[in-house]
């Protein structure tokens, strides 16, 4: 699979319709076929893969801080992320 990744977001608010740039200080690498779930607070990204091979970390980003940090998920399991999907269930 070929292509042009970033580790770049935007942030979107609908009551200004307008777009924000995330911080990308600490952010995930780059990657695709990754999972990502929002807490409500955070948004969750582990797995997938970068241009090199598939990954087992991921990262959480903080809305209010605009502050990446290592993911809750990183501390259960360094098993390699792939094809997975993801479901919150409210607690981290």
């Amino acid at each position: 699979m070929g292509g042009y990744y970033t580790n770049t977001g935007g942030i979107y608010d609908p009551v200004t319709d307008t777009w924000t740039t995330m911080s990308t200080s600490n952010s995930p690498s780059t990657r695709y076929l990754h999972s990502s779930v929002w807490t409500g607070t955070d948004l969750i990204i582990w797995g997938g893969y970068p241009l090199g091979g598939p990954l087992g970390e991921g990262k959480s980003y903080n809305l209010a801080t605009d502050t990446w940090a290592v993911s809750p998920v990183q501390r259960l399991s360094e098993s390699i992320f792939t094809f997975h999907s993801t479901t919150w269930t409210g607690e981290k």
